[in-house]
């Protein structure tokens, strides 16, 4: 059984975390594939948007707590090492990258999700800390991420005391771009997943890490950022393609190049 399912719908390569019965934990071996898979998708030409989601009832229920108890420092070190790899092949990979949080994201699950580019939620799902009952400090960049995106207070609030959020309260407080009936996700996920796709692949992937740059550095730095990658975005296809498209006043057929 593969640990992530691959599908390649049109321009949109589909991740699915594939083990159910457990509820798709991070172990060592789906972190493998899992970046393996999210690499693959980065090198295929015909791929203009990658669609991560879980299979079941669960997102991601966290690391695999079964095998990590074991650990020696030496191994925690290397298990670490790959799976902080996977938030930096989703922060770099070329294309967006739209996370369906199909049910719980727990510990690493919620570090997971919360690395996507767009976030959509289904109703029942919740994102869950976890990492102060297992005496752990959140990984995956989970910090990072959060202290950039919902503030200081907020993120300690979270995570010193433990806070699960629920889909409505992920939305209100930015955390995901939408919620949707759980029967409604997966084609919801989709059609904004395929909507990215059509749209100028090159120029969306600059702005993806111009956001990125923004986020993180000085202002000096990100206008040098900025002015490459502009730069690059008016060299393409794409941009001419909009430019005629705008002055012909008809919808741009945009090819991701």
């Amino acid at each position: 059984m593969a640990l992530v399912e691959t599908a390649v719908h049109g321009e949109v390569s589909t991740l699915t975390l594939n083990d159910p019965d457990r509820r798709n934990p991070l172990s060592e071996a789906l972190a493998l594939s899992l970046r393996t898979a999210i690499a693959a998708a980065g090198r295929d030409p015909q791929v203009r948007c990658v669609l991560l989601t879980g299979k079941g009832d669960a997102f991601c229920a966290g690391g695999d707590l079964a095998a990590l108890d074991t650990l020696s420092p030496a191994e925690v070190a290397r298990f670490m090492a790959q799976s902080q790899a996977i938030t930096q092949e989703i922060a770099t990979l070329p294309v967006p990258v739209v996370v369906a949080i199909n049910g719980a994201a727990a510990g690493a699950g919620f570090s997971l999700a919360v690395a996507g580019d767009v976030l959509l939620a289904a109703q029942s799902a919740v994102l869950i800390p976890a990492f102060r009952r297992v005496g752990a400090v959140p990984d995956l960049g989970l910090i990072h991420t959060l202290h950039r995106t919902i503030g200081l207070h907020r993120t300690t609030d979270i995570l010193l005391r433990d806070k699960p959020i629920d889909a409505a309260t992920a939305l209100q407080l930015g955390l995901v771009s939408e919620v949707v009936p759980d029967t409604d996700l997966a084609d919801r996920a989709m059609k904004v997943a395929e909507d990215l796709a059509a749209g100028p692949t090159v120029a969306l992937g600059l702005t993806k890490k111009l956001i990125r740059v923004a986020a993180t550095g000085a202002s000096d730095a990100f206008l040098m950022a900025e002015a490459s990658a502009q730069g690059i975005a008016f060299s393409t296809a794409d941009f001419l393609e909009g430019v005629a498209a705008f002055r012909a006043q008809r919808r741009p057929r945009f090819k991701g190049k």
